[in-house]
């Protein structure tokens, strides 16, 4: 049966512009569901907390400093790179019209007809394949029971989105709780602190993102201890009230007198309203369940993105997009690997990570793991800039093969690709031993701990210690 399209992109958010775009390139017929409910805000949270975070803002004022970065962030958004973001103008979506994607305007649900369709305005849109790029929205702390997230709509509370636009940062108050186990959750922090505010995060679990290696952890929450935040784990948050004017957050058996409660919680997937389960779309908890092909349990539809799970970096998403059109537009074989794809959280120091943990590769692999570690008091251009916290961490196999990077340190996201690259292609660590780097950079960590690797295994050989020995023996005449 004839169909209208052959790709269909629910949803505007930034995977959504960038899906619609490189399959128009690819010469498909291609549907974008452009919406302010189709679009989600996870994409503008992140792109303000970062830009809020510079170092660059650190000599304006306040009110100054938010002026200027939402008017940088427009900008951003309307360059090259992000010249299609989700602002819902009319130049924008007449720009990407003019390359040939269908833009439709509305809301809509799948049907099922005679063949499945999705409808907008009484439109019937027939395609090959449908691609779920909706977006996510703030969700409630996910430690907080029913009784708890009443308690905090009663008192009230800022999301990230409200906080960014309040008119002058002034009137945000001294005293600050921020809820949240999340990146964002830290940054934050760590800005409002920078900024003079009293901050408390208020993690609500055992211990600080558990998803992360323990010991980059560990040395990310001492700088975040060390600037002035209270970091409170292993205690459930307990109550959330408001007493003569003034709200407290309860955290185990400690009560918080605050002015301000700031959730920053993980956000939940874009998807009320499409009639996915009409369409045998099943949910997996809160995520939508899909495939190493990026399917969902119905194979016409994929997703990707933030609306899968509701967290998902801007450049994980656009991976995915590549490896969704692949497998929507031509074959079916393609999978996604998550594996050589990085991931850093914006806090000074980053933390920056790719591949397995070191508890995940002992898990894996047993005792055939490997660790080496080096410092950054010893980068030269650590010392130049005077910011020596942090420590490269590499995970490796008995044969020297790299399964794990860590990095926590200065500008660490700029490189963790490097990295990345390494672990992709199954390279072993001489080939970053080898690989010179630009000296005095921050890279050079990567090079320093690999050519430690390298000078402890030549140490701990003895065969070879000694045939190196006598050879030199030999060449000295001795």
């Amino acid at each position: 049966m004839a169909v209208d399209y052959d790709l269909v992109a629910i949803g505007d958010s930034l995977e959504g512009i960038y899906a619609a775009e490189a399959a128009i390139c690819l010469n498909a017929r291609v549907a974008l569901i452009c919406s302010p409910h189709l679009r989600g805000t996870a994409n503008t949270d992140l792109l303000y907390s970062r830009a809020l975070a510079s170092p660059h803002w650190q000599d304006v004022s306040e009110e100054k400093r938010l002026r200027e970065v939402r008017q940088w962030t427009k900008e951003a958004m309307a360059a090259p790179t992000y010249r299609y973001a989700p602002l819902n103008s009319s130049e924008q979506l007449a720009a990407l019209a003019a390359l040939g994607v269908d833009v439709i305007e509305g809301t809509g649900e799948f049907c099922r007809l005679p063949q499945q369709a999705f409808v907008v305005g009484g439109r019937q849109l027939r395609s090959r394949a449908y691609l779920l790029t909706a977006g996510s929205y703030p969700a409630q702390p996910d430690s907080l029971g029913p009784s708890l997230q009443q308690a905090l709509e009663t008192v009230g509370y800022l999301t990230v989105a409200a906080l960014w636009q309040q008119e002058d940062l002034n009137s945000l108050p001294q005293r600050l709780v921020v809820l949240g186990n999340t990146s964002l959750a830290l940054e934050l922090s760590q800005t409002l602190a920078r900024w003079g505010k009293e901050v408390t995060l208020a993690v609500g679990n055992d211990v600080l993102l558990p998803t992360e290696d323990r010991e980059a952890v560990r040395c990310l929450q001492a700088q975040l201890e060390a600037e002035g935040i209270r970091v409170l784990t292993h205690n459930p948050i307990a109550q959330i009230r408001q007493i003569d004017g003034t709200k407290w957050v309860q955290v185990g058996n400690v009560a918080l007198e605050t002015d301000e409660i700031i959730v920053a919680t993980r956000y939940r997937p874009n998807v009320e309203g499409l009639n996915l389960q009409g369409v045998g779309v099943t949910f997996e908890g809160r995520s939508l369940l899909r495939n190493k092909k990026l399917q969902t349990t119905n194979p016409k539809i994929y997703a990707c993105g933030s609306v899968v799970t509701g967290d998902c970096p801007p450049h994980l998403a656009r991976y995915e997009v590549d490896v969704a059109l692949k497998n929507a537009l031509f074959f079916p074989g393609f999978k996604s690997d998550r594996r050589c794809i990085p991931h850093t959280i914006f806090t000074q120091p980053n933390l920056a990570r790719v591949g397995m943990s070191e508890e995940a590769a002992r898990r894996h692999y047993g005792k055939d793991v490997i660790v080496v570690r080096h410092n950054w008091q010893r980068v030269p251009q650590a010392l130049i800039v005077g910011e020596t916290t942090g420590f490269c961490k590499l995970v490796l196999l008995d044969n020297g093969t790299i399964v794990g990077a860590h990095l926590v340190g200065s500008q660490a996201g700029e490189y963790i690709s490097t990295a990345a690259l390494a672990i992709k292609n199954h390279l072993k660590i001489t080939a970053l031993a080898d690989l010179p780097q630009v000296s005095p950079t921050f890279s050079e960590i990567l090079r320093q701990t690999a050519l430690e690797w390298r000078q402890n295994g030549w140490r701990r050989n003895t065969f070879f210690a000694n045939v190196r020995e006598r050879w030199f023996r030999w060449r000295r005449g001795v």
